[in-house]
Parts: C-alpha cells; sequence; structure tokens
C-alpha cells in the first residue's frame, strides 16, 4: 500500500487545489471569450457583415463546454446571417434545430430581432417540437411528464398541455387521491400535438376488502358446515336402517 508522509500530504493536497483553482479560472476565461465572440458576431449581423458574423460564430457552435444560452444566440444568428445570404432551408432549419434543441422554450427577442426572421425561427420550432394535451377523469388529477433531459414538468390546467417536447419517448404520471396511480409510456412526433384520456380506477377501500375477504371465508365456513352435517345425516340414517331378520 502506498503511504504519503504528512508533509507530502500537504504539498500533494495544495498542488490538487491549485490545478482546481487553474481549471476553474481556464473555464471562466474559455466562457469570457466566447461571450466577447458572441457579442462581435452579433455587430456583424447588425452591420449587414453576414459573412464575418458566421466566420466568427461559427466556432462556438463546435464549443460544447460553452453554456446554452451562448451557444443557442450563436446558432440563432448564424442562421440569420445565413437566410440574409439565401442559403437553403435545410442548412437553416439543421443550424435553428439546434438552438431549439438548447432551449426548446426560449423565444427570440422580437424587439430586437426583425419580424421576418424571428417568423422564420418560429416556422423551423414548430416543425421540430411536438405537443401533447392530457385529459383526465377526474378532470382535477395531477399530471406529471418525466423528461429526462429537463427535469420533470407538471401543468394544472384542464386538459394539462405540454407544448414545446422534444421528440422521443416520455413517461406520464397521473395520480389522484383515492385513485391508482397511473403510469403510461407516450411517444412524442415532430411538429404534431397528439391528445391522451387517462381514466383512473378507483382504489378499493379497506373495508370492502376486509368485507370481501370475510364473506368469502363465511362462504368456506357454511360449505365445510353443510358437508359434514350432511356426512352426519347420513351416517345417522345408515345406524337406524333395520338389521335383517334371522333366517330359520
Amino acid at each position: 500500500m502506498l503511504r504519503i508522509k504528512g508533509e507530502k500530504r500537504v504539498v500533494l493536497f495544495c498542488v490538487l487545489t491549485m490545478l482546481g483553482i487553474e481549471s476553474r479560472m481556464l473555464l471562466g476565461q474559455e466562457s469570457h471569450l466566447a461571450s466577447q465572440s458572441l457579442e462581435e458576431g452579433m455587430r456583424h449581423f447588425y452591420a449587414a457583415q453576414f459573412d464575418s458574423a458566421i466566420a466568427v460564430l461559427r466556432p462556438l457552435l463546435q464549443q460544447r463546454e460553452s453554456d446554452p444560452e451562448t451557444l443557442f444566440q450563436a446558432n440563432l444568428y448564424v442562421g440569420f446571417s445565413l437566410i440574409r445570404q439565401g442559403e437553403s432551408d435545410v442548412l437553416i432549419d439543421k443550424v435553428f434545430h439546434e438552438a431549439v434543441r438548447l432551449q426548446p422554450n426560449r423565444q427570440p427577442d422580437r424587439t430586437r430581432i426583425p419580424p421576418d426572421l424571428a417568423d422564420r425561427y418560429q416556422k423551423s420550432r414548430d416543425a421540430l417540437l411536438g405537443g401533447l394535451l392530457v385529459y383526465c377523469e377526474p378532470i382535477f388529477s395531477q399530471v406529471i411528464l418525466m423528461d429526462s433531459r429537463y427535469g420533470p414538468q407538471t401543468d394544472e390546467g384542464i386538459p394539462a398541455r405540454f407544448l414545446s417536447l422534444l421528440p422521443g419517448d416520455y413517461q406520464l404520471i397521473v395520480s389522484q387521491k383515492g385513485y391508482k396511480d397511473h403510469l403510461v409510456r407516450v411517444s412524442i412526433s415532430p411538429g404534431t400535438q397528439d391528445s391522451l384520456l387517462v381514466e383512473l380506477e378507483r382504489k378499493l377501500p379497506i373495508w370492502k376488502k376486509w368485507t370481501t375477504w370475510a364473506g368469502g371465508a363465511a362462504m368456506v365456513t357454511a360449505l365445510v358446515v353443510t358437508q359434514i352435517s350432511g356426512a352426519s345425516s347420513e351416517s345417522e340414517k345408515e345406524s337406524e336402517l333395520p338389521t335383517p331378520p334371522v333366517h330359520p
């Protein structure tokens, strides 16, 4: 077994601490540089320098360690620049879909973005996301949609609405006091809104369960008693038969 003396432990701890601090500093510097690149790319876009905007922003799309907001904005403005350059819808949708996957519930700021660009992004977003309306019986049931990417979602409306879902499979949990919980798997398709009706099954009260069990036990007891009684009657009848006469 490797043993480290006290002095060496202190040195090792200091080294690891410094490495941790240095790593956090590097991440902070990278985040700061990414923010600067995003701001520069946006300035090029609003100056109608679309080639320059794409050249500055495109490297950010490969930096998966950047925060989702920075990546979302970078994809958004690369897509806007591609539109202004007259690029194909396939390429534009590819960039916009990546922005939607990063933040499905985000909408572009229409106070800064021209309406035609915001509408084009909305069209691409609607084509990718799906929705689900959940009707319940009883109507005031709690509905939880388990999303492995963004955590559980709830909605208290009637019906429960989940309208910004990425394509894929989800688990739906419906519950209500006095009813059995219902778990169902749902599959969301891109660009579609589906509906689902869930009818919960009432829980059987404890006294009803006991009554059912007691009734069954009583039936079994009665059957046993009847069989015993029947056997006793037959034995009595057999004992009452006259003895045959004695032959001469």
